[in-house]
């Protein structure tokens, strides 16, 4: 989320950038080339010159030989596909897209948290956290859908990621469903 002079993309910036750009690849990918992505990761994610996002080395994943996890692409895999490489479905791709999401929001790499506890991915982290918040007060539902401040703000793209990551690939959004939420979110966050 840096561009060449090293410093931080606004994060209203990543919304359109990342999110929304990337949302539409793998809808066209989806319902136009009817092509699964199957290793969709931070790396394969390109920003060009003016930031355009572009997704590279989809629909390879179908070509590996079972059983060959390579690195990190494990950690931005639905449960359903960690120990298996020929089980991706768009909804494979939605739960991918929605711990990139969940990157981009709190900064942090999806394995990191599985190094010092293992079994810890990062939706399992995010929703531990949302889950202590709402133990201690810290947040309401009324406050979070008012979308007053910046915090408040990323509440909603945070919502759109925690749908993504859900256990039940089933319960998981299509990806225009996902665009449309972004589109939603995009208007509503930028309209000041």
């Amino acid at each position: 989320t840096r561009p060449a002079g090293g410093k931080p993309l606004h994060w209203t910036s990543c919304l359109k950038i990342i999110a929304e750009d990337l949302a539409t690849a793998l809808v066209y990918l989806h319902q136009v080339a009817g092509i699964v992505h199957g290793n969709l990761k931070s790396s394969n994610i390109l920003l060009g010159p003016d930031f355009e996002s572009c997704a590279t080395d989809y629909g390879l994943a179908a070509f590996k030989p079972d059983g060959l996890d390579e690195g990190s692409s494990v950690f931005y895999r639905p449960p359903e596909c960690r120990g298996s490489m020929k089980n991706y479905t768009t909804k494979t791709d939605v739960y991918s897209f929605g711990v990139l999401l969940l990157e981009l929001l709190t900064g942090k790499t999806p394995f990191q948290d599985m190094v010092q506890n293992p079994g810890v991915d990062i939706p399992k982290w995010v929703r531990s956290v949302r889950e202590a918040e709402t133990d201690f007060g810290c947040a309401s539902e009324d406050h979070a859908s008012e979308a007053e401040g910046p915090e408040d703000k990323l509440v909603v793209l945070l919502n759109i990621a925690m749908s993504c990551v859900g256990p039940v690939p089933e319960n998981r959004p299509a990806m225009r469903d996902v665009l449309k939420m972004i589109h939603e979110a995009r208007s509503f966050l930028t309209h000041e």
